[in-house]
């Protein structure tokens, strides 16, 4: 299974602004082996953070050549964002269940502004084992049954410069956020078990996000209406 390089850009985010074709040449340059390059736009949930647009990418990179890179791609991106974006890697846990969009060429079996919901975690080390058969157990496959529901991916960290990212991460997609809404997902989030695993977390951050398209789609874009 490929890691996962995620990209993290809390800046002007206007589409003609950015210059996506940029932004797809300097990783091209300096990470080898990149495959599709997923962009989604929206928020960190429950903090007052400008809006964030992340990249989602599946790759055969190691943690060595991120970090070897990471300094020369920060100075190539800051032609391009006035604030450096985030770098980030992970590592599978597991196969992913439902239409996995990274590992495969599946974007076009989801809905085209499909609802990326990203969380993040950091369990305490004496409820880490609990932690992961709560997710296995118990939490993914409550969500296969809500209404909407396409995919769930779970990584852990490799990389990241920031000491406060959380270790586990988990990616689930839905059609659109009317699956929020359902009682089948009231039930998934609110179970004794889930409450006893939550009281144990450490780091917690999450993301929620609309996919706007491949990289390498809006770059051609942007190129075609310039």
């Amino acid at each position: 299974m490929s890691n996962l390089l995620v990209v993290l850009a809390s800046d002007d985010l206007d589409r003609t602004w950015l210059k996506w074709q940029n932004v797809e040449s300097i990783l091209d340059k300096h990470l080898p082996n990149l495959g599709h390059v997923l962009v989604y736009t929206g928020r960190r949930v429950g903090t007052a953070d400008s809006p964030t647009r992340i990249l989602l990418c599946s790759c055969s990179i190691s943690s060595s050549i991120l970090d070897a890179a990471h300094h020369i791609l920060l100075k190539d991106f800051a032609g391009i964002f006035k604030t450096p974006p985030e770098l980030r890697l992970y590592k599978p846990l597991v196969e992913p269940l439902g239409i996995s969009s990274l590992n495969a060429d599946h974007t076009e079996t989801l809905t085209p502004n499909h609802i990326l919901l990203s969380v993040a975690m950091t369990p305490h080390p004496s409820a880490d084992e609990e932690f992961n058969n709560w997710y296995r157990e118990e939490h993914i496959p409550l969500l296969m049954r809500v209404p909407a529901w396409r995919s769930s991916e779970r990584f852990t960290l490799e990389f990241s410069a920031n000491k406060e990212v959380p270790q586990y991460l988990a990616l689930h997609r839905w059609d659109s956020t009317e699956a929020f809404n359902t009682q089948e997902y009231k039930a998934a989030t609110n179970t004794s078990r889930r409450s006893a695993v939550m009281s144990e977390i450490t780091k917690y951050e999450r993301f929620a996000g609309t996919y706007e398209g491949k990289l390498a789609t809006l770059a051609r874009e942007i190129t075609d209406s310039s």
